[in-house]
């Protein structure tokens, strides 16, 4: 199968090697991160992508068309654009997005700000990560005049599934194990260097979690992670139990999949020969498989963006001409549509329960 590449400008909301300051510079950067957490890809697919994380491949029409979300949780992009304020609450917000037209917030009643970079929202909707130049950041309450401004680092921002942590990461030399965490609680900020891995993610308990072997090239070996405490220093190495024979865990050439979920939970990616077939979900206390979740089999570029505990698997599909963002229930397996986008878009959403 042919890797259809989804656009490396559009694919991330950040960098690994590079800055937030403009939207140039992340269309420039976009290349190197998504590979890291490949979800969709062909067999001989060799991405490069920025925050975020993913390989997109396009996929035969083999399952049903999602079913559009009813609830109205996630109001459509219609309103005019206005500049969001540069201080004072504006309300929670249901998503922020990029296009090449622009990035953008959109709030729970519907209103939409332009962003002056690409944001990162927290799954809870009220916090929002952008950058304003190299090695500067700002990480804004969207209900508050809370700001917490970050300095330091060129790369990608991860959110924990709770919202409370933020993760920034530095993938440029000779900086490329760096990171901080940023407590939204009281905005206290933990710098280190990181002497193993890469930092995929950071856990609700603020754990930092790496792909301990990062370049596994043997089928059905199994997948080891890491999760380190900032704190004291503590690292613990977590291995899991091996996927169904000859599932690939790792593509060659490719980081592993690791996307953290709710609680304890990660998602992996198992590989089939046309590329990932399904995310395999994992608890990191008695490490065993909880489930495996199909991706869709239908025509488009499929990437998983995050783990939500009320809403299941966030995961975007994008063809020409609009993004799909698309609900997977991990219990059900249903899928469904919760909003859709003009052009090719990254995208992160807010939980519906926020």
């Amino acid at each position: 199968m042919t890797t259809n590449r989804l656009s490396q400008a559009l694919d991330d909301l950040a960098a690994e090697a590079g800055s937030y300051a403009t939207v140039d510079a992340v269309l420039a950067e976009t290349g190197r991160r998504r590979r890291r957490r490949t979800v969709v890809a062909a067999a001989t697919a060799v991405l490069a992508v920025a925050l975020g994380s993913g390989v997109a491949a396009a996929l035969p029409d083999s399952s049903p068309v999602p079913t559009p979300l009813i609830a109205a949780a996630w109001p459509a992009p219609d309103a005019a654009a206005q500049t969001l304020p540069t201080t004072g609450p504006v309300g929670r917000a249901a998503y922020a997005y990029t296009t090449d037209g622009g990035s953008y917030l959109v709030t729970d009643d519907g209103r939409r700000y332009t962003l002056p970079n690409p944001g990162l929202l927290s799954p809870d909707g009220r916090w929002l990560a952008y950058g304003l130049a190299p090695d500067r950041y700002l990480v804004r309450d969207l209900t508050s005049e809370t700001v917490w401004p970050v300095t330091g680092g060129m790369g990608g921002l991860e959110w924990s599934a709770d919202s409370r942590w933020l993760l920034l990461t530095d993938g440029t030399e000779p900086r490329q194990k760096w990171y901080l965490r940023l407590d939204t609680r009281d905005g206290a900020q933990r710098t280190s260097d990181m002497p193993f891995g890469f930092a995929d993610g950071v856990l609700p308990s603020g754990e930092i979690l790496y792909a301990a072997d990062p370049f596994m090239h043997s089928a059905g070996a199994d997948p080891t992670l890491t999760r380190y405490d900032p704190a004291t220093s503590a690292k613990t190495e977590i291995p899991l139990a091996a996927p169904e024979p000859g599932t690939l865990v790792e593509p060659n050439e490719q980081r592993l999949t690791v996307l953290p979920g709710p609680g304890n939970t990660v998602l992996l990616g198992a590989y089939g020969p046309d590329g990932v077939t399904a995310l395999l979900e994992y608890d990191l206390g008695d490490r065993h498989l909880i489930a495996r979740h199909e991706i869709p089999r239908e025509p488009g570029e499929w990437l998983a963006t995050a783990y939500h505990p009320t809403d299941g698997i966030v995961l975007t599909r994008c063809d020409e001409t609009s993004t799909d963002v698309v609900l997977l229930d991990p219990i059900t397996g249903q899928i469904r549509t919760a909003l859709t986008l003009p052009g090719k878009a990254s995208v992160s959403l807010a939980t519906s329960d926020r």
